[in-house]
């Protein structure tokens, strides 16, 4: 599971909600107490000045770092998946995380996780530090409409279901069902970690969002992972491909609108 990327999308939609709200003098802290953070026994913000090469600490937890954001005028927190590898492929992610624009300039806060030595009886452990560092905003493309993605993923499931049928993979192939119907019936539940999402997220919002997590969510598990090694997958590969590229740009479109209409 991908959880560096469920953090970065839990930081955006909370951070935003703070954001959002000029008045609003306190912010709730993650760090022990949202699931996406469990794993995390460090957590440090910093950023490269420009000339410089001295990472200069602003924070090591996400509450005073959204804080000092708020002091030079970042109104937004942005998402930037596109350089995230597809589960399988034999290359490193490309540049990714959460872009800031404020007095500052544009940055992008990229994510490194280390993890410390554990015994073999306790669960995993990590140092994550968000490292900012100059970014070109028109990099990122205009994303496009909710609704627009919203049908796009509904293709993608039934796409993904068809092909999983073609192979004999039923367990993938009800997995993919279920995922659907969900996504049909615009539920906003998910498998895991119901605290990623923020309860001031708008309704519409908030469906969008689960179903992209659902549909990574999806792509990365056991059974999908298994049918994707099936020696006649490549029909199969590219459908999940698909439907990892179309969720990654639905939560960059989630994170650059606060809200979006439902087609009438």
């Amino acid at each position: 599971m991908r959880t560096d990327v469920l953090q970065a999308i839990t930081i955006c939609l909370h951070g935003n909600a703070y954001l959002a709200d000029p008045s609003a003098d306190r912010v709730s802290e993650l760090l022990g107490s949202n699931s996406l953070f469990k794993c995390v026994f460090e957590l440090a913000f910093e950023r490269q000045p420009q000339g410089g090469r001295m990472m200069i600490p602003l924070g090591n937890s996400v509450a005073p770092w959204l804080r000092r954001l708020k002091t030079e005028d970042v109104r937004q927190l942005r998402l930037y998946l596109a350089k995230l590898a597809f589960p399988g492929d034999k290359v490193p992610d490309g540049e990714w995380g959460i872009v800031t624009d404020g007095n500052v300039g544009t940055e992008l806060w990229e994510p490194l996780w280390k993890s410390r030595l554990v015994r073999y009886d306790e669960p995993s452990s990590w140092k994550v530090t968000y490292s900012a560092h100059r970014f070109l905003r028109w990099t990122i493309a205009e994303p496009p409409t909710g609704d627009f993605v919203f049908g796009t993923l509904e293709r993608d499931w039934k796409d993904l279901h068809a092909h999983a049928l073609q192979l004999g993979q039923v367990e993938t192939a009800d997995q993919c069902d279920r995922m659907l119907h969900l996504h049909l019936a615009e539920s906003s539940t998910l498998p895991s970690h119901q605290d990623l999402l923020p309860p001031t997220l708008a309704d519409h919002s908030l469906i969008l969002t689960s179903s992209c997590v659902r549909a990574i969510m999806t792509v990365l598990s056991p059974s999908v992972a298994y049918s994707l090694k099936h020696r006649n997958a490549t029909e199969f590969t590219l459908a999940a491909r698909q439907l990892w590229r179309t969720a990654l740009t639905g939560l960059e479109c989630i994170s650059y609108q606060e809200r979006w209409a439902k087609a009438s």
